[in-house]
């Protein structure tokens, strides 16, 4: 039984039926012609399904496993910088960097993001090139 307040069990177990359409996003990466192609798979909602499905489709060879990844770090190239060239960059809010643990200070929590705010779960799976 159900009202226009409340759904149905179908409706709630359904991961098609939704009033928010579901976001997918999928990125590929290589770093070279010989190296092996990362597949990165993410979604807002329903990764349980995703992972099933991506399972069903790739053969058993093709390994999938579920990482927290900020895309941004595996799309732009390390940069070796001078000591200066590095402070400016830092300052001006030009560069991605993130710090070691014995490179972090404490600092106001207001005007902080925590780390993982950036990252999003994916699904990785690697197949290697013949």
């Amino acid at each position: 039984m159900t009202t226009e307040e409340t759904s149905g069990l179908l409706e709630k177990v359904n991961p098609l039926k939704s009033t928010q359409p579901l976001r997918f996003e999928f990125l590929a990466i290589s770093e070279g012609r010989d190296a092996p192609v990362e597949f990165y798979y993410g979604a807002d909602d329903h990764l349980d399904i995703l992972e099933r499905r991506l399972r069903s489709i790739y053969p058993s060879t093709f390994d999938i496993n579920r990482v927290k990844i900020d895309p941004a770090t595996k799309l732009i190239p390390p940069t070796e910088y001078e000591r200066e060239e590095f402070r400016e960059s830092l300052d001006s809010g030009q560069l991605l960097y993130e710090f070691s643990e014995d490179e972090q200070v404490e600092s106001d929590p207001d005007t902080t993001t925590e780390p993982d705010s950036e990252r999003r779960r994916y699904l990785r799976g690697t197949i290697g090139i013949d």
